[in-house]
């Protein structure tokens, strides 16, 4: 992977990158409605070495291009950073991240001008906007640029990069890439946070609860810190959905002893079903029918056999955009059992290599469970003895290679 190799070798070599101002005065130059010739006369110098200053391609030395700083009204601290990319990348951070106004507009810097830095943003913008026609272009361009790149931009390509393969289910490629931000240790809470936020999603797939939980309270501390107070409410309910899988009952005990909301609820009578506590369903079942989530009651009468209510129950079983992974697999694992009467050509492309879930250890552990068990009933055991060992070379791979630390 090029931009692995390339990444590595340019944040961690020892030498820091000399200071580049080209973006900077091409920008200064363009919001003036100023050609090269324009400035070339104003300033003594030539066409030529302007444009080799605005590519990056000569170091800039201040008494050369005094005239240029001049006539372009730009200060001569610009040598000790480039306020104005400063501003764009801080910009950039807020925006990604709902930390400022979210209809910010980088016209502006996309539409007049044609360098890295442009390149950057608008690749984020539309990364954000999951519109990924010119992604791949964008993506293979910047790779070429990473030696002209400071560290901070290198950080915020890579996160970028990052959430695009998430976006389109690339994990492993993402998580090769955070880790070496990881690794890297940035002194910059906005990168962190959004690399934390990556690695949340990541942490996700995952079924190692210590992993999970140290990645979830770190970001929920950010959040505090930053006041992103919605952001810190959904995060946690995804937590919570995790951990119905993850944890045992006294997790949840804890959980409702501070909020005992339905949602709450719903949650722990999933992790009773989890872990096979069925006498507590069916206890809370004669109890409170009424409110019993449709999920939940067609999952118990699934496992005790009582598939006379299923049709009713899974005719009211909607998708929602905030389902977890596993509340996902079990409404289509239901309705491809009840409706489409076809469990095994469900199950199967679950666990196959083109699978949405492909790097989700709950779900892959979950679906290879019931699809041992219709192969067992089948009397089929070496397509069983196949599907063990299958399932046990996928979780070790995603244990491996998605845990960054």
């Amino acid at each position: 992977m090029k931009l692995l190799e390339k990444a590595n070798k340019k944040l961690f070599k020892d030498e820091e990158p000399n200071i580049k101002i080209g973006a900077t005065l091409k920008l200064a130059r363009k919001e003036q409605n100023k050609t090269l010739l324009d400035v070339s006369q104003a300033a003594g110098v030539s066409q030529s070495f302007i444009s080799k200053l605005e590519n990056d391609q000569i170091k800039a030395n201040l008494n050369h291009i005094k005239g240029i700083l001049e006539d372009l009204n730009i200060e001569e601290t610009i040598f000790q950073v480039s306020q104005d990319m400063n501003r764009w990348y801080e910009d950039l951070l807020d925006y990604y991240l709902d930390l400022g106004d979210g209809n910010l507009n980088f016209k502006d810097v996309t539409e007049y001008r044609d360098d890295f830095q442009s390149k950057i943003i608008e690749l984020a913008v539309d990364i954000k906007k999951r519109l990924y026609g010119n992604s791949e272009k964008n993506i293979t361009l910047l790779i070429t640029s990473i030696d002209t790149m400071k560290p901070i931009e290198v950080a915020i390509f890579l996160l970028i990069v990052s959430e695009y393969y998430i976006q389109i289910h690339e994990y492993f490629k993402a998580a090769d890439l955070l880790n070496i931000i990881y690794k890297k240790e940035f002194v910059h809470v906005k990168i962190d946070l959004w690399l934390y936020e990556l690695m949340f999603k990541l942490a996700l797939c995952s079924k190692n609860e210590h992993y999970v939980t140290k990645i979830f309270l770190k970001l929920q501390e950010m959040y505090i810190f930053f006041n992103l107070y919605g952001k810190s409410t959904e995060k946690r309910m995804e937590y919570i959905k995790h951990c119905a899988y993850i944890k045992d009952e006294n997790f949840f005990k804890h959980v409702l002893s501070f909020d005992a909301s339905k949602e709450h609820q719903s949650l722990q009578m999933m992790n009773w079903f989890f872990n096979d506590k069925t006498f507590k369903l069916n206890h809370y079942m004669e109890q409170f029918k009424p409110d019993i989530p449709p999920l939940v009651h067609a999952l118990y009468c699934h496992k005790v056999n009582k598939t006379e209510q299923l049709e009713t129950l899974l005719s009211i079983l909607d998708s929602h955009d905030y389902d977890s992974p596993v509340e996902t697999f079990y409404k289509q694992f239901l309705c491809a059992t009840y409706v489409d009467k076809c469990p095994e050509t469900y199950l199967k492309s679950v666990l196959g290599n083109k699978s949405d879930f492909y790097y989700n250890t709950p779900v892959i552990e979950l679906a290879s469970t019931h699809y041992i068990e219709h192969l067992t009933h089948a009397h089929r055991y070496k397509e069983c003895t196949q599907v063990m060992k299958m399932v046990s070379n996928r979780l070790q791979e995603i244990q491996r290679n998605l845990e960054i630390f």
